[in-house]
């Protein structure tokens, strides 16, 4: 019979806690950062209507930006007590990577048609920057999720049933 792969693998209690914190503590920021480009771009599109595809296609890359910011920030779940649910963890290193893949194309096609913007100088660059925000705290987000849900080495001697729930926020 072959051997299952382990869902839970223990891990050591300060990383365990350093998973949640810095979950809160990144993603909470990211997902701030997700309301405010998409009020500036509200702004921006009522403001200068002549460029609105540069608009809409930053609004795809900024709810493809606060996707990942959003797993991020409820991904805390993946470390139930002192435990690592490999199979959580193993999505949170793949969804980041792959909302920053659709963040690039759509910021570049909003970069694209905001040629058509009445707006110039300073205007149009902070424009540009907002459209293009989304892509380098997608990549942020992705970094940090790579970095935050590895897997501890020989998880396989290791097989661990599912630990138990605890109440609450953990």
């Amino acid at each position: 019979m072959p051997a299952v792969a382990p869902r839970f693998v223990p891990i050591p209690r300060p990383r365990a806690d350093r998973i949640r914190a810095l979950c809160l503590g990144v993603g909470v920021p990211m997902v701030l950062a997700c309301l405010a480009i998409g009020a500036l771009l509200v702004v921006f599109a009522v403001h200068d209507g002549d460029a609105l595809p540069a608009w809409l296609f930053g609004g795809f890359s900024a709810f493809a930006f606060s996707l990942a910011a959003i797993s991020l920030t409820g991904s805390r779940s993946t470390v139930p007590g002192d435990h690592l649910d490999l199979v959580g963890a193993r999505s949170m290193r793949r969804l980041p990577w792959a909302m920053w893949l659709l963040t690039v194309p759509f910021s570049f096609l909003g970069l694209a048609f905001l040629g058509l913007s009445s707006s110039g100088g300073w205007a149009l660059a902070g424009q540009a920057l907002v459209i293009v925000g989304p892509s380098p705290l997608a990549l942020a987000t992705a970094v940090v999720c790579v970095n935050l849900f590895r897997v501890p080495s020989g998880h396989e001697q290791r097989a661990q049933p599912p630990p138990p729930t605890r109440p609450g926020w953990g």
